[in-house]
This record gives structure tokens, sequence and C-alpha cells, in this order.
């Protein structure tokens, strides 16, 4: 049965998160992005000692405590589930999930649009991470992009390299489907697209959760925030002894680059007119930063 389900945005410390969940549940079948529309090529390839490139984790371990038949049963209700509106599209699939015979947690970020209907069927807890966009968007960009200066700004503030950026973590495809249904004014640069993503997909997310999770606030906080967050769960999910696995240096990178990002983003947030969605994501982590007397320099 589903128990457990973290979600966020692409880029916003969700697999390391995931990670400690694991850890600390291992009685639980911990399911790394079950929606991922290549997941079942992933596993081909895959094993339980099997060390994912990009994130350098063991994070697929749990597929392989599935039975053979609940994973042919998910193949069979698999699409591609990247922009994911409609909880029926994916609901034979979760379904099939949630009638094995063991707890399980996942991790996925492409269901903050319909977090609220998984959270309904199921009577699972749900988690959705929060991380602020400007480290996000760097976490984006291939790393000789980020660490080229004149070369970020120019991809930040133009379309220059737009096919390239629009392929990066499903921005293209997520954008391309916000933009009409919400009734949005076109995107002028790739940041611009990245604002639209973010902002929707965290506003829905932290709409529909149960529990929000401010990743800097686990980042600065640590054992004090996984207090808060099991008591705001009522469970336990979360172990003191994996609090030191999210990187502080690596996910609050580039500081200095923060001041001028904070006022291009403010102004695409006007701009494209989402400062209704904007302002309840504000308020969800201002709320956790004032509990902790953290200084805001990102949002």
């Amino acid at each position: 049965m589903i128990e457990l389900v973290l979600s966020s945005y692409y880029r916003q410390g969700s697999t390391v998160t995931f990670k400690m969940l694991e850890l600390s549940n291992q009685d639980m079948i911990a399911l790394c992005e079950p929606l991922h529309p290549d997941i079942f090529k992933i596993l081909s390839r895959a094993s339980p000692e099997y060390i994912d490139p990009l994130h350098q984790m063991r994070i697929w371990r749990g597929y392989f405590r599935l039975s053979k038949a609940t994973l042919e049963e998910l193949k069979k209700h698999h699409k591609n589930f990247t922009c994911l509106f409609s909880f029926k599209d994916v609901e034979p699939y979760l379904d099939t999930l949630h009638k094995f015979d063991q707890k399980i947690l996942m991790k996925t970020t492409r269901a903050y649009f319909i977090l609220n209907k998984i959270k309904e069927k199921y009577k699972c807890k749900t988690i959705h991470i929060v991380r602020n966009p400007l480290n996000t968007w760097m976490d984006f960009l291939h790393a000789s992009i980020v660490q080229d200066e004149p070369l970020f700004w120019k991809v930040t503030e133009s379309k220059y390299l737009w096919i390239p950026i629009g392929r990066a973590f499903y921005l293209a495809p997520l954008y391309l489907c916000l933009v009409p249904r919400f009734k949005l004014k076109t995107a002028s640069t790739n940041f611009e697209r990245f604002v639209i993503c973010w902002t929707l997909a965290n506003y829905y997310g932290l709409k529909y959760c149960d529990v929000p999770l401010v990743y800097e606030a686990l980042l600065l906080k640590r054992g004090e925030y996984i207090d808060y967050l099991n008591n705001a769960l009522k469970h336990p999910y979360f172990n003191k002894a994996y609090v030191h696995l999210p990187n502080e240096k690596l996910a609050l990178s580039k500081q200095e680059r923060i001041p001028k990002l904070r006022k291009i983003f403010r102004i695409s947030i006007e701009d494209l007119s989402l400062s209704k969605y904007y302002s309840f994501i504000l308020d969800k982590v201002t709320r956790i930063f004032d509990m902790y007397n953290i200084e805001d320099k990102w949002y």
C-alpha cells in the first residue's frame, strides 16, 4: 500500500531527501520516480547496487523488492506522465502499487497537480519539497554553463540555447503545457520558462500536500527541523542518523549571484502575472523561516 508520497519539482533536493526516508524506513519499499517516462529502461540496466550516475547514489533498490507480477502490471499501465494533470491517467498505475502487500513510500517530481487526488484515494501522507528558485535554476543548467559567468547570464537573460535548455528536466514540455492551460504570457527568456514551471509546480504541491518541506530549513536547521517534520507528519519518518546527507555547500552555491537573480525573478513573477501563486509559496516559506529565525536571502 502507498503510505507516503514525497513530491517535488525537479532539482529541489528530492533525491537526497528520498534517500533519508529510504534509510529511515527500511521496513518500507522505497520507490524513486515511479512516474519517470523511462523508468523501465532504467531498471533494465540497473541492479540493487547500481549507482545512479546523476545522483551518485543507489536509488533504484526498492523496485527489486517488488514482485515480478507487480512490475509486469506496472509496465502495462505505464505512460509518459511528464505533464500530469488528470488523476485518471495515472490511477491504474498507482492502484497497482497500492494493492501490493507491503508499505510503499515513493518520490516523484511529476505529481504536484494531482497530489490532492492521490492523498484522497490512498489515504497516504504527503510531503512537498520547495527549494529556492535561484539555486534550483542553477542546478537545471549544465556545469559548463554554471561555471562560465558570462555564459550563465546570457542563458538566463535570453533565449540563447533555447532548445537544449528546454530539454533539461522536461522544462520545455511542461512549459508548453502550462502556458495555454493557465492562459499565461509567453516567456521571452529561458529563465522565464523556468519561473512559470517552478511557480505553478510549487504552488500546487504546497497547496495539496499535508506537510511542506522547505529545503533551506532542512539544510540550515537539520535535526531541529526533522523533529518538526516528524511531529507534523504524526510519525517518525525521518531518522536523525541521516540528517547529515543534504549538502549545504552544494545546494547553496554561487551565492554571489543571488541578489541579481532574485531581482530578475521578482520582475519575472510580476511580468508573467504569477504573483497570486508566488505569494502563496512565499507565505509558506516565510512561516518556516520565521519559526527558525532564518534570514530569507533567496525568495
